[in-house]
């Protein structure tokens, strides 16, 4: 077995100094100026209308809190999900890339939470929105570790997810215009490299395991999207609630529905990385290939 990483291990070697110093300079908190409506939730919709100027606020400031929450935690279950994966890939020609893949998810994490710290507009971490029961957190980990590929599609989604967001977002501001922009730039950088590498691992990896390996491979990846699509609606809910207050219960789920299709279904970002994720799926020879499908649909 051989992991086509060469050009990879190639690119960003001085990442941990590179990433050391630009998370050094995450000290700026956005200010209202900062402000788009073009990236607030709802907006082109007659639903947006409804919110006051304040409410906008509110919702975009605590919409890029969800985002970074959310990378935060991905690259962090990545990082236990890939320890795992050390020793299936120990000998392989090409494993150092394992290493150094897992060292940039872990400065990725600590750059999103460096973000969030120094943000006036949010009480961050006292008031967190990405909050999971803690049993369905430590049940994920434990599937997981159990069988590690299962992080590896889902990952893809969302690190495309992470690519085509910066490219929407590009128009509306200046490229140093803020953390938030610097950040997301920079974290596209990795993401372009590490979207076709979980696709490598997979593949290679799937096909060296078990019988039984893939079953649990199969049930872990079904069970981590069951997760996501749990933490984007309990997220969703909690943003309603920090800045809509006023909303009652059911108009609170009415707007999560809202909000949860407005991000999937009527702004682009959802469009391209749909199209980045069947780009991958058609570029490689899964088992299983037809049982993923929906993750581009």
């Amino acid at each position: 077995m051989h992991l086509e990483l060469e050009p990879y291990l190639k690119f960003h070697k001085n990442y941990k100094d590179d990433w050391t110093k630009f998370n050094s300079g995450l000290t700026n908190s956005m200010t209202e100026e900062d402000f788009r409506d073009q990236l607030t939730p709802l907006f082109g919709t007659e639903h947006y209308s409804s919110f006051s100027d304040e409410e906008k606020m509110s919702l975009f400031f605590h919409f890029i809190q969800f985002q970074a929450e959310v990378i935060s935690f991905l690259e962090r279950l990545l990082l236990v999900s890939f320890r795992s994966l050390r020793e299936d890939v120990r000998g392989v020609k090409g494993c150092e890339g394992v290493l150094k893949f897992m060292g940039e998810e872990l400065y990725h994490s600590l750059a999103f939470t460096q973000f969030l710290a120094h943000q006036n507009h949010l009480d961050y971490p006292n008031k967190k929105i990405v909050k999971l029961p803690k049993y369905l957190i430590n049940s994920l980990i434990t599937v997981l570790k159990s069988a590690p590929l299962g992080v590896c599609l889902p990952a893809v989604k969302l690190e495309a997810y992470s690519i085509a967001y910066w490219e929407y977002m590009k128009p509306y501001y200046d490229k140093d215009e803020n953390d938030w922009v610097r950040l997301n730039w920079f974290h596209s950088v990795d993401e372009i490299k590490h979207v076709p590498i979980h696709f490598e691992f997979f593949r290679l990896l799937l096909n060296k395991t078990k019988k039984t390996g893939r079953v649990r491979t199969i049930f872990a990846t079904f069970f981590f999207i069951l997760c996501l699509q749990v933490t984007l609606f309990v997220s969703i809910k909690n943003i309603l609630k920090e800045s809509v207050p006023h909303l009652s219960a059911w108009q609170r789920i009415r707007y999560t529905l809202l909000i949860g299709k407005w991000n999937l279904r009527q702004i682009p970002v959802y469009f391209e990385t749909r199209r980045m994720t069947k780009e991958c799926f058609d570029a490689n020879e899964l088992s299983f290939k037809k049982l993923f499908s929906f993750m581009y649909w």
